[in-house]
């Protein structure tokens, strides 16, 4: 089911619930029970990715994201890892148009503690790589897709929207911790990189649609059933 940005609520309860309470919700409750069940086999796992954890969070809501397109009838196509160097996870083709995807998964304030500190209240956004190259912002993917595990649901925008956003919001501030860079600038240490932190409820400054997997999504489905299920595609 697709909602449209006029349709969706859960914004504004984001907005006005405390964070606490949302979190225990049986989506968020399952979503973070099912992340160390994932398969991370020809997965790439960061060296500084100790357990695995993020990598497994960011598969599961691929995951997640092939689950709602094939319930829903989309024609799509995994991308190589030459497309995902350029931060595209999916092209999605219709009427013979391909529109290419970077799956986002929530993220955590610092890497520590990964489970008990994942924050589905903010967005991390990358204006320069660790490089020194251009952030996923200016990637070559057409959308974005971050999953919202408090409502079990794929916030889909434009990059372009995304980065003309992030740009309006964030200043040119460096700040020394990543706890203080909710719109300032933090660079990891021995990187070259730019990245912020913008909250979740700032897409509903820009055009957004909400690609929802239903409250009662968990009741049957496992991670690691669906990829005994498919074992191509499974990691």
């Amino acid at each position: 089911m697709i909602i449209t940005k006029a349709e969706d609520t859960f914004l504004d309860t984001l907005k006005t619930t405390p964070l606490e309470t949302l979190m225990k919700s049986k989506n968020y409750i399952r979503f973070i029970e099912e992340i160390p069940k994932v398969n991370l086999k020809h997965v790439f796992v960061h060296k500084a990715d100790k357990d695995g954890i993020c990598a497994k969070t960011g598969r599961l809501c691929e995951i997640l994201f092939i689950v709602w397109m094939t319930r829903n009838g989309r024609v799509f196509e995994e991308a190589k890892k030459n497309k995902q160097l350029k931060h595209i996870d999916f092209i999605i083709i219709k009427d013979k148009i391909k529109r290419t995807v970077d799956v986002k998964a929530p993220k955590k304030w610092c890497r520590r503690n990964f489970l008990i500190d994942l924050d589905p209240s903010i967005i991390w956004v990358e204006f320069i790589n660790r490089q020194g190259g251009g952030g996923w912002l200016y990637g070559a993917c057409d959308f974005l897709a971050f999953y919202q595990p408090l409502n079990n649901s794929f916030y889909i925008v434009r990059t372009k929207d995304l980065a003309t956003l992030c740009e309006k919001l964030c200043s040119q501030k460096y700040v020394k911790y990543s706890k203080d860079a909710l719109y300032n600038l933090y660079q990891g240490e021995g990187f070259k990189d730019a990245m912020s932190i913008i909250k979740f409820t700032d897409l509903q400054q820009i055009p957004y649609w909400v690609c929802s997997l239903g409250d009662n999504f968990w009741n049957d489905f496992s991670v690691e059933e669906w990829q005994k299920a498919h074992p191509k595609t499974a990691a």
